[in-house]
């Protein structure tokens, strides 16, 4: 009797290790989208690219983060702020296809989908939104349509917002 719960026990490890290894390798399979920033006097560009393995399509509203956002959740304060985004990319590309095929075909919609290695190009009007000018917002991040937030890195972060602070303490 003793053997047969031993035997169980290792059975139920070795089902458990294998449902842990196939979400592991579901979640590392999702396409990932690699963000960078970028400033000019009216907007915040932001460059996304998809890195594979699959298309993936990117939702036009970004996510801004405030410090201490895990502990604002719990307390049900707003952590985060939602900025509906633009895309010059797809607003470039259809309007070209606009021009070929006369004033009848429809314009563009967003959001749109993007294959391996594409890239997209999004703004946020600084003139609406002012959170770079605030400190407790730390980071940025777009969402995809599997329901998950890229973030752009920290570094890039820190870089703009040094660059936006240059830019409007000029007289």
């Amino acid at each position: 009797m003793n053997n047969l719960s031993i035997w169980i026990s290792l059975f139920s490890l070795v089902i458990a290790v294998i449902a842990l290894g196939w979400h592991i390798y579901k979640e590392s399979m999702k396409p990932k989208l690699k963000l960078s920033l970028s400033l000019t006097p009216q907007y915040l560009k932001i460059d996304a690219t998809n890195a594979g393995p699959g298309k993936i399509t990117i939702k036009n509203l970004a996510i801004v983060k405030t410090r201490w956002a895990f502990f604002k959740n719990l307390f049900k304060k707003d952590a985060y702020e939602y900025i509906r985004l633009t895309s010059t990319a797809s607003l470039s590309q259809s309007l070209r296809e606009h021009r070929l095929s006369g004033p009848l075909s429809s314009m563009f919609v967003l959001p749109k989908p993007l294959d391996i290695g594409e890239l997209d190009i999004l703004e946020i009007d600084l003139k609406k939104h002012d959170f770079l000018k605030r400190k407790e917002f730390i980071s940025i991040g777009i969402f995809d349509s599997y329901g998950r937030i890229h973030w752009v890195s920290k570094k890039d972060y820190k870089r703009i917002k040094k660059e936006f602070e240059k830019e409007f303490k000029k007289p």
